[in-house]
């Protein structure tokens, strides 16, 4: 049986709204929301989203009350005033003063929110060896907290793990990279502080670090590979959200030159991001860019079950390469008795 993850009680929200009614969509993620960990402020979005779709309008108030006077969630007054599906509640006073509420804090989180970076070392850290350090972006609407459970299978191989929060907010919790260069701009930054403490520690990892991501986080960490090609020695994308190819494609010789190798993994039913994956893999090998692509079977846009090997196997690909490389650089003086 499929482990229920919040990328997939998300997902089969979704489905089961596109498939059948918004009031079944709603019974079913008010029914599984509290097996999943996640973003809690999200569900409450869906829940009370649906059930304004599905003419359940005490139901839909009482919740959105309940997300933004009890748990204290904020969603974008832009969005509360122009969402279709809420309509049917603008009539009313208590929804309004909801949406002034909801604003006032939209402009405070806003002028709050700054690029976040957490850093996780792996549990044991007796020889304080670490082999290399891997970056992971989140998804839209996402945030580190929920990219955590994915990566963190890293740490047991002495890795370190970056994770990333993109500063640009879209309600309570859910941050997007939208502005791609801005997003670029901020993973430079985050680099650059890992290279700082890196300049300070007796356990400087030899090798450069690997940046990877999810969706939208893909696309970030190519973009930037692509700007920066020397300062990492792979990707790890996993659904690459690649809307424009003339974006990118022109970059990818300098990944080439560089020497950096991708793993690419993608849902066979990833309607949304598979072509982009297919047409990512033909310029790469019009570039001569090292790469492997695993096709998931049966996956839509989500993680597979089987991610923390697929992690492993991604990292170590990357590495064949790497270490062979520094073996290059410092050719060890042989031992052999017989010479």
């Amino acid at each position: 049986m499929t482990t229920l993850t919040y990328t997939r009680l998300i997902n089969r929200t979704l489905e089961i709204l596109a498939e059948n009614s918004s009031q079944e969509a709603y019974t079913y993620i008010t029914e599984h929301a509290h097996e999943v960990k996640g973003n809690d402020a999200q569900v409450y979005n869906f829940r009370y989203s649906l059930a304004a779709a599905s003419g359940m309008n005490t139901e839909a108030l009482q919740l959105l009350q309940e997300a933004i006077l009890e748990k204290g969630y904020w969603y974008s007054s832009t969005y509360l005033l122009e969402e279709e599906d809420l309509k049917s509640l603008r009539d009313q006073g208590e929804f309004q003063k909801l949406v002034e509420l909801c604003a006032e804090r939209e402009t405070l989180a806003r002028e709050e929110s700054t690029p976040e970076l957490k850093i996780l070392y792996p549990h044991d850290q007796e020889d304080h060896t670490i082999k290399q350090t891997i970056i992971a972006l989140h998804g839209d609407q996402e945030n580190m907290e929920i990219a955590e459970p994915y990566w963190i299978s890293l740490l047991d191989h002495h890795y370190r793990l970056a994770l990333p929060q993109s500063s640009q907010i879209l309600f309570t919790d859910a941050y997007e990279w939208e502005d791609v260069e801005q997003g670029v701009e901020e993973l430079k930054w985050h680099l650059s502080d890992i290279m700082t403490e890196d300049a300070q520690s007796p356990a400087t990892p030899s090798l450069k670090p690997i940046v990877g991501g999810f969706s939208a986080g893909a696309r970030v960490a190519l973009y930037t590979a692509i700007q920066e090609p020397t300062a990492f020695s792979g990707l790890i994308l996993l659904a690459p959200w690649l809307p424009e190819a003339s974006e990118w494609e022109q970059g990818l010789a300098g990944l080439q030159e560089a020497g950096v190798k991708l793993s690419i993994m993608c849902g066979e039913w990833d309607d949304d991001c598979l072509p982009g994956t297919m047409e990512l893999i033909e310029a790469l090998q019009e570039a001569h860019v090292d790469y492997q692509y695993i096709e998931l079977p049966e996956l839509d846009h989500d993680y597979p079950e089987s991610f923390a090997q697929l992690l492993h196997e991604s990292v170590t690909y990357i590495q064949s390469t790497e270490q062979e490389n520094e073996d290059e650089l410092n050719p060890t003086e042989s031992t052999d008795n017989n010479e």
